[in-house]
């Protein structure tokens, strides 16, 4: 047990990069995220750990493999347990139960689906992996947060209600609203600078669209019911790209020369 402790210990301190300042998050922190990078991360500071969550998320397999003999109950129900396990991976598209399985091309179909069945299991497992690790070094080190912010961050771009994230931010797979919302500023500040910055090369164009938004209230009444119509404009703004210069710009003189606008033209 003090092995473990330890190893988690060491995991959620500041050096292995587990920590996520909500207030300094930028968009390449996001696009930069990996999860087998922070799977590797979790395996090299904490191994002893890793290896026990391996186990005991894939313990059927484990099992089989150490009772090679077969002289010992896996467990009680195997064929409903089997039947269970068909049904799981069938609601996610991978049954190898579907398709033809007599004759050559069947046995083919049938290796290929459980090849890839094997994979995504795999995958499911180094998750799922992750995830209690992190909740283990959340619970050890508040400011080892690096999967929750994440979490965070997608469940509000996901528009999840806000008690759904309250909740999981207690189970420790989330940060809290307040967190998010000073992620959010953060990241809002960084792109009003870029787009401040990529306004200043002269080289972008930008783009209106006038919309209208229907603010309906709860309560409707007679003085308030044609204040609920607002009329907005959208504004987008994107870099000219293939190579444009400013040079390439310098052509104003001759569009409003030849423009029908032009009086004089």
């Amino acid at each position: 047990m003090a092995v473990y402790a330890q190893e988690i210990c060491e995991a959620s301190k500041e050096d292995t990069g587990s920590h996520f300042n909500v207030s300094h998050t930028s968009v390449n922190q996001l696009e930069e995220f990996s999860v087998e990078e922070m799977g590797r991360d979790m395996e090299c500071h904490a191994p002893n750990l890793w290896k026990l969550l391996g186990a005991l998320l894939d313990a059927r397999n484990v099992h089989k493999h150490l009772d090679k003999d077969g002289d010992q109950e896996m467990m009680e129900g195997g064929d409903d347990n089997d039947d269970d396990e068909d049904t799981y991976w069938r609601e996610l598209g991978e049954s190898d139960l579907d398709g033809p399985t007599i004759g050559p091309q069947g046995r083919k179909m049938v290796e290929q689906k459980a090849v890839k069945r094997a994979a995504l299991r795999k995958a499911l497992i180094l998750l799922k992996k992750i995830v209690v690790m992190s909740i283990l070094m959340h619970s050890t080190n508040r400011k080892s947060n690096s999967l929750q912010s994440l979490i965070g961050i997608f469940l509000q771009s996901a528009h999840t209600p806000q008690k759904v994230i309250e909740t999981l931010a207690r189970m420790g797979i989330s940060v809290s609203i307040d967190a998010i919302h000073v992620a959010i500023r953060s990241m809002s500040t960084e792109s009003l600078q870029a787009v401040k910055a990529l306004g200043c090369t002269l080289l972008a164009s930008y783009t209106y669209d006038n919309f209208d938004v229907d603010l309906k209230s709860t309560n409707q009444t007679v003085e308030k019911s044609n204040e609920s119509l607002k009329h907005l404009t959208s504004g987008l703004v994107f870099p000219l790209m293939h190579g444009v210069t400013q040079d390439d710009l310098r052509c104003s003189r001759k569009l409003w020369e030849s423009s029908p606008l032009n009086p004089h033209a």
